[in-house]
């Protein structure tokens, strides 16, 4: 449902994104991916602490979230989290995980 909202919404041509991405730190991808992944039941450490990225879970919310970085902002490896508030402050997207 996300992802069809975003392709719908995203207009480049006129500086209007899906989906804004938050890339440049680390922390922000993780937080996006387990937004998206713990619905799923994406697990971040297996019971022995360590980490485990392999499920298919994992995979697929990984997958997901590639698919939604064709409709965010160009250069999103280079946005951290207030340049995106700035974007959507400014009307220039209307999704993106806090």
């Amino acid at each position: 449902m996300l992802y069809e909202a975003v392709k719908a919404i995203h207009k480049p041509e006129v500086g209007f994104y899906g989906f804004g991405m938050p890339l440049k730190d680390p922390k922000h991808t993780l937080r996006v991916f387990c937004q998206l992944g713990w619905p799923k039941g994406v697990e971040l450490l297996d019971e022995k602490g360590k980490p485990v990225f392999n499920t298919q879970e994992a995979i697929d919310t990984l997958e997901y979230l590639v698919s939604l970085k064709p409709y965010s902002q160009p250069g999103a490896e280079t946005y951290n989290e207030g340049d995106v508030y700035t974007l959507l402050y400014g009307g220039k997207l209307v999704f993106f995980f806090l």
